[in-house]
């Protein structure tokens, strides 16, 4: 279109939307979004501002929210409120606590976006109260004994490598599978955490052991990510779990 407004009015009526020209005053009013578009332009923003496990995390989430909206039969974004999120979760028996937690913070996230674009005019979901996620027990830790045997099952695989690099140092999964050749320092025995994911979000130094620099010692460091896989691909979250 033209101008914002007038592309505004084309995108949703392409998607199916609520809006006609008929609905527009000076500007877009919050009425006219539905929940299948504001799903999607959160996406589009999540997609340009956020990492990439981020967005996938979204999209499965946001996606099963969808589904089950369908039954709901919420259609305009602003009439959605928090007893809609709340029967939605309940009814999800086979759900834990954690998951339903989670979910339901990723429509909340959503909708409050979608406030401060004037997209709706005002959040429901604010004030959603979400059942307490789930703790994790102590026995849920692995011991010396756990990571013998898992690293017994992986043999030679390259997953053993960077499980006993996180073991050695401590750091993070996503803080070892980011880790750049160039970053790592063999004289102070040190690397340098510079992932955004870091524990603390920020520039973070991990104490690198003996055993730790040999495992360093046997990655090709010549540039880029230190550990990959069979491929050749560095790891990430969901092919570092696959393999566990």
């Amino acid at each position: 279109g033209p101008d914002k407004k007038t592309a505004e009015i084309k995108f949703l009526a392409l998607r199916g939307g609520l809006a006609s020209e008929n609905d527009f005053g000076d500007g877009l009013t919050a009425e006219i979004y539905d929940v299948e578009t504001v799903v999607d332009l959160y996406l589009c923003w999540v997609e340009s501002n956020r990492q990439p496990s981020t967005l996938r995390a979204k999209i499965q989430q946001l996606n099963r929210f969808l589904e089950d909206n369908k039954a709901l039969r919420i259609r305009q974004a602003d009439k959605l409120k928090p007893i809609h999120v709340s029967d939605w979760i309940s009814r999800n028996k086979n759900w834990n606590s954690t998951t339903k937690h989670t979910l339901a913070s990723a429509v909340q996230a959503c909708w409050s976006w979608a406030k401060k674009q004037g997209l709706i005019s005002v959040d429901n979901l604010r004030g959603l109260q979400k059942p307490t996620p789930q703790k994790r027990q102590p026995d849920e830790y692995w011991t010396r004994s756990d990571f013998k045997k898992i690293k017994a099952e992986m043999g030679n695989h390259p997953a053993g490598e960077i499980l006993s690099f996180i073991w050695e140092t401590g750091c993070r999964p996503v803080e070892a599978y980011t880790l750049q050749a160039k970053d790592i320092d063999f004289k102070r025995r040190v690397a340098v955490i510079r992932n955004k994911k870091a524990k603390g979000d920020a520039l973070r130094v991990i104490t690198l052991s003996p055993k730790a620099i040999e495992i360093l010692k046997r990655q090709n460091l010549e540039s880029g990510t230190v550990f990959k896989n069979t491929s050749g691909n560095p790891w990430n979250k969901d092919s570092l779990g696959h393999k566990l």
